[in-house]
Formats: C-alpha cells, structure tokens, sequence
C-alpha cells in the first residue's frame, strides 16, 4: 500500500482546521505569525508497513 497518498489524506485534513495558515509542503509544517511571535505545527510521519502514526509537535519562536 502506498502510504504517501495517505499522508496526503492526512494533512490535507489537518489543513481545514488551520485556515489562514501558511504551509510549507518540503518542511510539512504551519506558520503563523501572533504579534511578536510566529507559531509553528509540523507533522511527522513514522511508517510501519501498511501502517504509520503521525505527530504533531508546536513550537513558538520570540521574534523580539
């Protein structure tokens, strides 16, 4: 089973509850700016045969 379409699947879904987010497709990951700080939500895949899990993890760079 090709699981990348899969991936796809997944993030194209995560992407309806990230409106007016950027996101970059090489990096797998949200962007948005919140005063002066920019949020970031990347996703990571970890395939197992037929299977994966996905992670989310967040991160908040100060751009003081």
């Amino acid at each position: 089973m090709a699981l990348a379409s899969l991936h796809q699947e997944v993030i194209s879904a995560v992407m309806g509850r990230f409106l007016g987010w950027k996101f970059v497709e090489a990096t797998r990951e949200f962007g948005q700016l919140h005063g002066t700080c920019k949020w970031y939500v990347h996703l990571s895949f970890a395939n197992y045969g037929n299977n994966f899990n996905v992670a989310m993890d967040v991160a908040v760079e100060h751009l003081i």
